[in-house]
This record gives structure tokens, sequence and C-alpha cells, in this order.
């Protein structure tokens, strides 16, 4: 109900039936005159210029709440603006630790390809004797273990 006395098909027909009646008591203040001069401003003028101030009044109104208005878009637009530099900071950051882990991954990398090569090389020998040593080292480790937990639970 609002808007459709707000709005501005509204608000101009408002507007034109106060100018016809304005030039209809324009008209009838001619007409009651006759031929004698008038004293002071007519009530079309009078009517008029009350008009006019009420219009200047509703435009200064409407500029008011425009500026506020606009006001309020510059405040959201600064904290937008703020959001954006603390996402870009905070991108930057992480861009960094992720470089970081990238460049430890690739270290890593290199280490466990170099360590594959050596058990590589060294599952290739045929050296029986270096084989015996070192399935004997991993029993013996094994037994070590077995005792070390007996020892450890009893």
């Amino acid at each position: 109900m609002h808007q459709t006395f707000t709005s501005p098909e509204t608000r101009g027909k408002i507007q034109s039936d106060q100018r016809k009646q304005l030039a209809a008591r324009a008209v009838e203040d001619v007409e009651a005159a006759g031929s004698r001069a008038p004293a002071g401003p007519s009530s079309y003028h009078v009517a008029n210029d009350d008009y006019m101030r009420q219009q200047g009044q509703a435009q200064a109104t409407i500029r008011r709440d425009q500026d506020q208005t606009l006001d309020k878009m510059g405040n959201t637009l600064d904290r937008l603006s703020e959001m954006a530099h603390t996402i870009d900071s905070e991108l930057k950051e992480q861009d960094k630790i992720l470089t970081d882990v990238e460049e430890g991954i690739d270290s890593a990398q290199g280490k466990m390809d170099a360590a594959i090569k050596q058990v590589e090389k060294l599952l290739k020998t045929k050296d029986k004797c270096q084989l015996a040593t070192i399935v004997g080292l991993t029993l013996t480790f094994v037994i070590v273990a077995i005792i070390a937990f007996y020892v450890v639970t009893s």
C-alpha cells in the first residue's frame, strides 16, 4: 500500500491535481476581483509559493536520504576493502607456507630416491656373504625385540 502512495505515478497525479486547484483558484480570484486592482499578492501566488516551498522541502529530504544512503554504501565499501586486504595478506602467507612445504617434499623425495637406489643396489649384489649377514642381523634384531618385550611386560 505504501508503494502505491509513494510511486512516481501517484506523486505526479497529486502534483497535477494541486496545479489544477491552484489554477482554478486563480481564475476565481480574477473573476472575483473584477476590474479592481489587487492590493497584495493574489491567493494564486501565495498558493504557488506554498507549493514551491513544499516541493523544495521534499527535494531536500530526498537529497538528505540519498546522502545517508551513499554514506552507508561508502562505509560498506571501506569494510569490503579492509576484508580484501586481509584476505590478500592471508593468501600470500599461505602461498609462502605451501612453497616451503613443496620444497620440503622435493628434498625428502630426493633423499627417498637415493635410499631406494641404495637398497636396489644392495639387493642386486651377488655376494652371498653380505646377504647372509643382512638376514642374520635381521633375525637377531627380531629375537632381541621379542626378549625385550617379555622383559618389559613381566
